[in-house]
């Protein structure tokens, strides 16, 4: 119902094209990691977003097998606030453990907790808590082994010729909630297999210095990352890709976010990205968790801003 639904949505678009096709989710995965996905070997592909995970196995252009479970970011975030709520009698925004479940690796490395504000259950006043990444670290390890419980089951089931493939090149990861401190170690420990994360999350650079997310930016496109996703709303990490990586634009593959739902907010979002970004364009531009599906002719325009965005060069999807 969904991709037909989808396919109807472009063909009463007046798109002039001979031909609609829709390219299944993980096969986009694939190639946005620079995967080559027509060829006959097999590989594993993981993508973590915020409500789901997908586990597929691709080869010649198409899905082998796939599994689909309700494990994402945010459940993530929801763990976060149970655990806190459970050990301090303390209640948490979702945005608050959001923030600490993305600075979880670099709270770590300076040996400190992660200081959050929120009210007390017992009295019912503001109060600041510490709360230490242990705590964190062990509260989402239910749902990393969710995760790979549908890594195995996937494995279990996987042809040996393609076996053999996943077992030479690894697993490869995607999606923003796999880049949350070490659950690519606890993927990796758990299958015997070698993890690649081509697609970079912003989450690493979010509450390190300029210096500091240069380095970190340089290291992972040196070492083959193409893929950048980004967002300007909660996070300065725009700005950091773009003094890091503008002089490799042409290599990379930018993704940015607007929560504007409107003509002019989106524009005037796009505007300050691509200024932030240091590029003419953005190759995927997102609708931040939107309240509605735009459509052409629905009234709000967002539609059609987006359309011709794209026909003025500024946005490639």
């Amino acid at each position: 119902m969904e991709k037909r639904a989808f396919y109807d949505l472009i063909k009463e678009a007046g798109v002039k094209a001979k031909k609609i096709m829709v390219v299944e989710k993980a096969v986009a995965d694939g190639l946005g990691m620079d995967i080559d996905v027509k060829n006959s070997q097999g590989v594993l592909v993981v993508d973590i977003g915020y409500d789901t995970t997908e586990v597929s196995i691709l080869s010649l252009g198409g899905i082998v097998l796939s599994r689909l479970i309700k494990t994402g970011g945010l459940k993530f975030d929801e763990a976060i606030r149970q655990a806190v709520r459970k050990e301090f009698n303390l209640l948490i925004g979702q945005k608050t453990a959001e923030t600490i479940k993305k600075s979880l690796g670099s709270l770590e490395k300076e040996g400190k907790g992660a200081v959050v504000y929120g009210r007390d259950i017992v009295v019912g006043l503001p109060v600041e808590r510490e709360i230490p990444t242990d705590l964190i670290s062990r509260c989402l390890e239910e749902h990393f082994n969710t995760i790979i419980d549908s890594i195995k089951v996937i494995l279990e089931r996987t042809p040996p010729e393609l076996g053999a493939d996943i077992f030479r090149h690894g697993i490869y990861l995607t999606g923003g909630a796999s880049q949350v401190s070490h659950f690519s170690e606890l993927v990796q420990q758990a299958t015997g297999l070698k993890v690649n994360r081509n697609g970079f999350g912003a989450l690493p650079i979010q509450r390190v210095s300029l210096e500091e997310s240069d380095r970190i930016l340089r290291h992972a496109f040196d070492h083959g990352i193409n893929f950048y996703d980004t967002a300007r709303a909660y996070t300065d990490s725009e700005e950091k890709l773009g003094h890091a990586l503008h002089d490799v634009r042409d290599q990379i593959i930018l993704a940015t976010k607007t929560m504007a739902l409107t003509p002019e907010g989106i524009r005037a979002d796009l505007e300050v990205s691509l200024q932030n970004l240091h590029t003419d364009y953005i190759d995927i531009y997102q609708l931040h968790n939107p309240t509605f599906c735009p459509k052409p002719g629905d009234g709000t325009g967002v539609y059609e801003t987006l359309s011709a965005l794209r026909q003025e060069g500024k946005i490639r999807f």
